[in-house]
């Protein structure tokens, strides 16, 4: 089993998370805000008002390169919470008027109060079909093939890391010192990232990676996998 997740899977989690994103279309001029969902292939569902001039296009039946990006915030405080960003590219056109109402639904479902008020009026919804993925982390900037990014699954623990870490330390207090090996051992701790294959920490300004026994499935995992590292 490998120690961190692909480019591939980074990508689908970032894309596939509940937090705004932005929206570059060439001829608009500036960025827009705009509240997403992926579908099962990571294509992307953008629900807008339909007075806008993007979604106007789309109601003309025209198509329109565009550009979205969704960062990589850490979900706890930390210094420099930004830890990356993804940027998917391609076409963006008109949901089918049949699936419209299904589509408009899915978007709403994950961004909540704001976007049941929008569907519950002039809403419109794209989709913007991915052909190009870009993947910004570390300090690098990767391209990801479309193909492995359709393929990717998101990891399980994403939008979830702060309450499952907060829940694993609480009720195990002290583990992630005993986690390290001699070499890194230190007295202050961060979590800098959890993933489904392990954990980023910060110790002492040193950086360290925590590999899991197995590959995450839910967030009851993590207390298992745990436990087989650092019995109590």
């Amino acid at each position: 089993m490998t120690g961190r997740p692909s480019d591939a899977e980074v990508a689908r989690t970032l894309v596939d998370g509940h937090l705004l994103a932005e929206a570059t279309v060439p001829w608009l001029g500036c960025p827009m805000v705009v509240r997403h969902a992926p579908d099962d292939d990571g294509h992307l569902l953008l629900l807008l008002d339909a007075n806008h001039p993007v979604a106007r296009v789309g109601i003309a039946g025209a198509r329109s390169a565009a550009v979205v990006t969704v960062w990589d915030v850490a979900p706890w405080p930390a210094p420099d919470r930004v830890r990356g960003r993804v940027q998917v590219g391609g076409q963006l056109a008109s949901v089918a008027p049949e699936l419209r109402r299904t589509a408009a639904e899915v978007v709403a479902a994950r961004h909540g109060a704001a976007a049941r008020r929008l569907i519950d009026g002039p809403a419109w919804v794209l989709r913007l079909e991915v052909t190009q993925v870009r993947l910004e982390r570390d300090g690098r900037a990767r391209p990801v093939t479309p193909e492995a990014y359709a393929a990717a699954r998101p990891d399980p623990l994403a939008g979830r890391e702060d309450a499952v870490l907060r829940h694993v330390l609480r009720s195990r207090p002290g583990v992630l010192g005993r986690l390290l090996p001699d070499a890194v051992a230190g007295e202050h701790i961060t979590v800098r990232r959890l993933d489904r294959y392990g954990m980023d920490l910060d110790v002492d300004g040193v950086e360290a990676r925590i590999v899991f026994p197995w590959r995450l499935r839910c967030r009851r995992d993590l207390a298992a996998a745990l436990r087989e590292l650092a019995p109590a």
